[in-house]
């Protein structure tokens, strides 16, 4: 059976991070619901060699029960 909560979310960046170099610079920060922020990132990612994979622009969703996180999703803005 997989992690769940924080654990996974620990593996699954330690995994991302040991495969490519990825930088978000927040742009902007909306709420759009009472459990709900929107943060317009800049979103580069290089290769581990410094090659450029991705530069967008995207937007980090958050939804909040009990002041944790609940939920998190990558979208287009």
């Amino acid at each position: 059976m997989g992690q769940t909560g924080w654990k996974a979310v620990r593996v699954y960046w330690t995994r991302q991070w040991g495969l490519i170099d990825p930088q978000a610079e927040p742009l902007g920060f909306e709420e759009q619901e009472a459990d709900c922020v929107v943060v317009k990132v800049h979103q580069m990612v290089r290769d581990l060699q410094g090659a450029m994979l991705a530069d967008r622009v995207v937007c980090h969703v958050y939804a909040f029960e009990s002041d944790l996180v609940r939920r998190m999703e990558i979208r287009e803005p």
